[in-house]
């Protein structure tokens, strides 16, 4: 939670989780993703099978970014918590999450 992750550095934090076999709560609150940086996470949490909580409030996420987003969080059937608070998702983000 507020570790001043940019998208920079977010493609070598998604390298190392994309390595564990269990991830169940990921919490990157207050970090600014942006649309790069929310690329690599959805690339993660394809494989996140165990996934239940997942905490973006205040990310930088726009609509752009969640047309990515969405992708991944399409593979996750255990979750359970999704916090996309303080993000400018907008109509169109809005529409991709609905569907």
């Amino acid at each position: 939670e507020d570790c001043r992750i940019e998208s920079t550095v977010m493609s070598h934090l998604c390298e190392g989780l994309s390595t564990l076999s269990t991830l169940r709560v990921l919490n990157l609150r207050g970090n600014s993703l942006g649309t790069e940086g929310t690329k690599h996470l959805a690339t993660v949490l394809r494989g996140s099978h165990d996934l239940t909580d997942l905490v973006l409030q205040g990310c930088g996420i726009e609509s752009t970014a969640m047309t990515h987003l969405c992708e991944g969080l399409s593979t996750l059937s255990t979750l359970r918590v999704l916090n996309l608070s303080y993000n400018c998702l907008g109509t169109e983000g809005t529409r991709h999450l609905a569907t």
